[in-house]
C-alpha cells in the first residue's frame, strides 16, 4: 500500500515536474520600433516656419508711378502695416501691388479677397457711371489688363458678400504657390474719372479704405485641382 502511495506520489511529481518544464521550453523575445514624426521647416516649435503666408504691397509714395516702399513683410517701419495716399485726384493711377508670399515649407493654395468700407456709398457712386462693380478700379500692372480678366486668378462673383457696410471679393490663384515664391495680386487702382469733387468728399479723413487679405491652405492630401475647389474641400462646401 505504501509502495502504491509513493510510487503514484513520484508521478505525479513527474508529471508536474514535466508540465513545468514544457511550458518554460516556448522560445520568446520582444522588440520594439520607435518612429518619430518631424513637421517639416520648423524649428523651435515656430509654426510660421512650418505653413504661412505673408501679404505685403508695393506703393508709390511720390506719385511718380514707381514703386518706392513694401509694407508688410519686409515692411518700412514709418508706415507699419498700413499706408495712406494723400491728395487723390479723378483719374489717377495708384500704383497699389499687393502680392502673397509663401513664408513655410509646403505648397499652398491661395485665396485673396478686397474688402472696401462705406459699401452702400460705392455701389451706388459705381453705378451712376455705368461701372459693374469696385473691381473695375483694379488693374494690373500693365495699367491696362482690369483684375477681372487676368488670367492668374479667378474671380468668384458667387462670393462676394456685404456686411456691416463692407463689400469683399473674392478671387483664387490659379497657380500652386511653393515655398518661397510670391503671387502678385493687381497692381494698380484708378480712380473712375467720372468723379467729381462732389462725389469724392465723403472719401476724406480715412474714409476710402481698401483692406486686401490673404488665406492659404495646403496643397497635400486635399484632392482637388484648383485652389477653388480645395477651398470647397476644407470649408465643407
Amino acid at each position: 500500500m505504501n509502495k502504491k502511495k509513493l510510487l503514484s506520489l513520484a508521478l505525479v511529481v513527474i508529471m508536474i515536474a514535466t508540465l513545468s518544464f514544457s511550458t518554460l521550453a516556448w522560445f520568446s523575445d520582444s522588440d520594439s520600433v520607435t518612429n518619430n514624426f518631424d513637421i517639416a521647416g520648423g524649428e523651435n516649435n515656430n509654426p510660421d516656419e512650418i505653413f504661412s503666408i505673408d501679404v505685403m504691397e508695393a506703393v508709390d509714395t511720390d506719385g511718380d508711378g514707381d514703386h518706392d516702399i513694401t509694407i508688410g513683410y519686409d515692411q518700412d517701419p514709418e508706415y507699419k502695416d498700413n499706408y495712406t495716399y494723400e491728395n487723390i485726384l479723378p483719374g489717377d493711377m495708384l500704383l497699389k501691388r499687393p502680392q502673397t508670399k509663401n513664408t513655410g515649407s509646403y505648397d499652398q493654395w491661395v485665396r485673396m479677397s478686397i474688402t472696401f468700407d462705406n459699401a452702400t456709398y460705392w455701389v451706388a457712386l459705381m453705378a451712376k457711371y455705368g461701372y459693374t462693380d469696385m473691381l473695375d478700379m483694379l488693374y494690373m500692372r500693365d495699367g491696362v489688363t482690369p483684375l477681372k480678366n487676368d488670367t492668374n486668378w479667378t474671380y468668384a462673383p458667387a462670393e462676394t458678400a456685404i456686411d456691416n457696410d463692407q463689400i469683399t471679393y473674392v478671387f483664387y490663384y490659379n497657380k500652386i504657390l511653393e515655398p518661397g515664391k510670391t503671387a502678385v495680386f493687381f497692381g494698380n487702382v484708378l480712380i473712375p474719372y467720372q468723379f467729381d469733387q462732389y462725389d469724392m468728399a465723403p472719401f476724406t479723413n480715412g474714409d476710402f479704405r481698401m483692406v486686401v487679405t490673404g488665406e492659404a491652405i495646403q496643397v497635400k492630401n486635399i484632392e482637388a485641382d484648383t485652389a477653388m475647389e480645395a477651398f470647397a474641400i476644407v470649408e465643407g462646401r
